[in-house]
C-alpha cells in the first residue's frame, strides 16, 4: 500500500523480496512483489526498509513448520540456518555467517530455553505464559552496482587539534561519535581534540545517505584513510627528529611511542613542527563500499553482501479474555562486528527493541475511506517506558572479512 504516490515503495518492496527467505538455506526462490496506489496516506521508508516485514513472514513460517513437524523452534532454525560459505537465493555467498547459529545458541542459553516448561504457564485462569523466538539477517550497504561511497576532509592544527568535515547525517545512530573516535585513535589524540563539522554540504564532501547501515563502513573507512596520511606525515617528522625508523613508532594518548616506550615528543610537538617546516597536515579521502571481485553468475543485481544476524527471545503473558500482551523478559543477541562505540551499540539495540515492541503490540494506523482516524500520539499508541521490560543483551563481535573499519 503505497498511498497515492510510489515514493519509496518500489525500493522497500525490492528489499523485502531480497530478504524474504531469511537466514536459511534456500537455494531457489521466486518472489512476486506488488505495490498498489491507494487513497490511503502516503507510505515510505521505516526502520529496516522492508527487512522487518520479510522477517515477520519467514519467522512465522518457521514456527508453523516446527509446530506441524513436532520440532523444537530452536532445533528447526539451527538445522536450516545459513553458515559461512552458504549460497543465498540471491546468488551471493555468505562471507561470514557464524553469528546466525551462534546468536541462536547464546539467546537460548541466556533465557534457559530448555527449562522454559518448568515455569508456571498458567499463572491465572485467563492468563497464559509463552515464549517466542526470532532470528533475522540484515544487510549493510546500498547494494552491488549502486553508487555507494563517502568522502571526508581531515586537518590537524598546530596545537594537535583535529577538524573533520563529513556530509554524513547523524539522526541519532551515532556516526559523528564513531568518526571522531576513529580519527582520534588513528592520530593518537584525545577524543575531545577532534571536532566534527556536521553535514555542512557547502564545506563537506558527499557521504551518501545515512541508511542501509552503511555509514560506519564507508565514512569510517574514509576517516581512517585520511587519518593515515596525516599520521604518516607525523611519523616521518618523528623519524627525522629521533633517527629511528618510523615502523618502530606509534601515536597514542597524545604522545609518540618508540618500541612501545613513551617518548618525550608529543603529537602536539610533531604538529607544531609540521607547521613550521611546511609539512601538510590536511588530507582528503573517498572510499567506496567494498564488494568481492568474484561476481556470482546468477544473482540479484543489487544484492547486499555484508550481513549481520541477531536473535531475540521473548517471554510474554497473554490475557486470553482481552488479548492484552505483557512482555516479561526479552533477550537480544546481536552480531555487530567490532564495536567502535559500545555504548552506542547497546543504545541502538535498546531503542530498536522498544520500537519493535510498538510495531508488534501497540501501533496501528487506522484509516477509513482515506481518512486517518488516529492522527495524533493521543490515539496512535507508542510504547512507554512501563511497556518495555528489562532487556538482557549480548553483542557478538564477529568481524566482517571485507570492508569493516
Amino acid at each position: 500500500d503505497a498511498g497515492p504516490y510510489s515514493n519509496a515503495s518500489h525500493e522497500v518492496l525490492n528489499k523485502c523480496g531480497e530478504f524474504i527467505g531469511g537466514p536459511y538455506k534456500i537455494e531457489n526462490l521466486e518472489v512476486e512483489k506488488i505495490g498498489v496506489r491507494t487513497n490511503n496516506p502516503i507510505s515510505g521508508a521505516f526502520r529496516g526498509f522492508g527487512a522487518p516485514q520479510a522477517a515477520f513472514a519467514y519467522e512465522s513460517q518457521m514456527d508453523d513448520l516446527a509446530r506441524k513437524l513436532g520440532m523444537d523452534p530452536l532445533e528447526i532454525r539451527l538445522l536450516n540456518g545459513v553458515e559461512t560459505g552458504t549460497k543465498m537465493y540471491t546468488g551471493v555467498v555468505i562471507r561470514e555467517g557464524t553469528a546466525m547459529k551462534a546468536s541462536l545458541k547464546k539467546a537460548a542459553e541466556m533465557i534457559e530455553w530448555e527449562k522454559r516448561d518448568n515455569c508456571e504457564r498458567s499463572p491465572a485462569p485467563h492468563i497464559r505464559r509463552g515464549f517466542g523466538m526470532a532470528t533475522i539477517l540484515k544487510g549493510s550497504g546500498l547494494g552491488r552496482g549502486l553508487l555507494d561511497h563517502a568522502g571526508v576532509e581531515l586537518e590537524m592544527h598546530r596545537d594537535g587539534s583535529v577538524v573533520l568535515h563529513s556530509g554524513a547525517a547523524d539522526m541519532g545512530q551515532g556516526i559523528i561519535t564513531v568518526m571522531a573516535q576513529l580519527a582520534a585513535e588513528r592520530l593518537g589524540v584525545d577524543l575531545s581534540s577532534v571536532r566534527v563539522v556536521r553535514a555542512d554540504t557547502a564545506k563537506s564532501p558527499d557521504a551518501g545517505a545515512s541508511c542501509a547501515s552503511r555509514q560506519a563502513m564507508v565514512s569510517g573507512n574514509a576517516v581512517l584513510k585520511a587519518a593515515d596520511e596525516i599520521r604518516d606525515t607525523l611519523l616521518t617528522l618523528a623519524a627525522r627528529k629521533t633517527k629511528v625508523n618510523k615502523d618502530r613508532m606509534d601515536l597514542k594518548a597524545g604522545r609518540l611511542y618508540v618500541d612501545g616506550e613513551r617518548h618525550e615528543l608529543s603529537v602536539k610537538d610533531l604538529a607544531h613542527r609540521a607547521g613550521n617546516w611546511g609539512y601538510p597536515l590536511h588530507a582528503e579521502s573517498l572510499v567506496h563500499f567494498e564488494y568481492p571481485q568474484d561476481v556470482p553468475g546468477v544473482t540479484y543485481k543489487y544484492s547486499q553482501e555484508v550481513f549481520q544476524f541477531c536473535t531475540q527471545i521473548a517471554q510474554v503473558l497473554v490475557d486470553c479474555e482481552t488479548g492484552q500482551v505483557t512482555v516479561e523478559r526479552l533477550i537480544a543477541v546481536h552480531d555487530a562486528g567490532k564495536m567502535i562505540n559500545p555504548g552506542g551499540v547497546y543504545g541502538q539495540i535498546e531503542g530498536g527493541v522498544a520500537q519493535g515492541i510498538g510495531y508488534a503490540l501497540t501501533e496501528e494506523l487506522i484509516v477509513t475511506e482515506g481518512h486517518t482516524q488516529n492522527p495524533s500520539l493521543e490515539n496512535y499508541v507508542i510504547p512507554m517506558a512501563c511497556d518495555i521490560p528489562e532487556l538482557e543483551m549480548a553483542v557478538q563481535e564477529i568481524p566482517e572479512p571485507i570492508g569493516a573499519p
